[in-house]
């Protein structure tokens, strides 16, 4: 589609054809509407709801566009696969089926056509892995027909860049945050460093810096936060089995706030034994939690009793003896 140059509204029409690039919208209607110009434009950002578009008889020196459109996308539904879990087969009983197996047809190849040795092969097979083999049936969402193979892996390439962009940027600041409070790293240097290094620009990494340079080991201490909790949940996996709940298991890591690594993973074994022995305590991790905070309180206040005073001071003598901790890593 092109714009006359002696066009009087060609400002009006590049205007339109610029609207439509923009938006990602389609002309698709192609018959002459009036004088075997075709003046009125059908436009749609998705063409394959398009059925059909034509013209109608009008009442004046235009000819009506009529145009056949699906309301919604129509998607055909896929049947539910078999997906068969190959980490979890029993492998050496497979080894040991399939070895009978191939002896059977060896016993009796001279007696069998072609056609039931391959038959009785295939069928051996397929009822070994049906036994061996713990599967399960796969229902695949709803996919748009312009989204194949090839555009799915473009997508996988772009997400794994993202994810890996960010792990490089997370590594970038433990550089940093140990160059600048340790090995007495410069601002520019550390700028300079995280532009070399990471994909972010200029003002958000100036920006991440100044963090860096007013908060101490914070890039450190989240890092081996986030490591501690993926080895956590690890273990959590390794031990329930089946009985893991992701769910749970961030209730129990988030519900009780900022607390030690230490604790933390007291707090977590403390579910894991839950789990696993439902029926035998009713300890929760709060409760275990709390036990643990009131321990920590009492042999603080043993060692420094004049964390009593500054206590009584800030009218927390009213307040249970757990509320110390709080003290302490609210920073007041």
């Amino acid at each position: 589609m092109e714009i006359k140059t002696e066009a009087p509204d060609k400002e009006v029409q590049q205007a339109r054809m610029n609207l439509s690039i923009e938006y990602g919208l389609v002309q698709i209607h192609d018959k002459p509407t009036r004088e075997g110009n075709l003046l009125d434009l059908v436009f749609t950002n998705n063409p394959s709801l398009i059925k059909s578009t034509g013209n109608a008889p009008g009442i004046s020196d235009h000819d009506i566009v009529v145009t056949d459109s699906l309301i919604k996308p129509y998607y055909c539904k896929q049947r539910p696969q078999k997906r068969y879990m190959f980490g979890k087969a029993n492998w050496d009983q497979i080894k040991t089926d399939i070895n009978m197996i191939t002896k059977d047809i060896y016993n009796h190849i001279h007696d069998m056509p072609i056609d039931k040795t391959w038959q009785t092969f295939k069928n051996g097979v397929q009822a070994t892995i049906d036994t061996n083999e713990p599967s399960k049936m796969i229902k695949k969402k709803h996919s748009v027909p312009w989204l194949n193979r090839k555009l799915r892996k473009m997508l996988n390439r772009q997400a794994r860049l993202g994810r890996y962009s960010a792990e490089i940027f997370r590594a970038c600041r433990l550089v940093v945050d140990t160059g600048l409070h340790h090995y007495n790293w410069t601002e520019e240097r550390a700028i300079k460093y995280m532009l070399n290094f990471t994909a972010y620009g200029q003002s958000d990494i100036t920006n991440e810096v100044n963090r860096y340079i007013t908060w101490p080991g914070q890039a450190c201490a989240y890092k081996i936060g986030e490591l501690k909790i993926r080895e956590l949940r690890v273990k959590a996996e390794k031990e329930l089995g089946d009985q893991f709940k992701i769910d749970e298991f961030h209730l129990v890591v988030l519900q009780n706030g900022a607390m030690p690594l230490s604790t933390l993973e007291t707090v977590t074994d403390s579910w894991i034994d839950q789990v696993k022995n439902t029926l035998g305590t009713t300890e929760t991790p709060e409760d275990k939690f709390d036990e643990l905070q009131t321990s920590f309180s009492e042999w603080l206040l043993a060692e420094n009793p004049e964390f009593a005073t500054i206590i009584n001071d800030r009218r927390y003598d009213d307040r249970p003896m757990t509320t110390l901790s709080s003290y302490l890593t609210d920073g007041r």
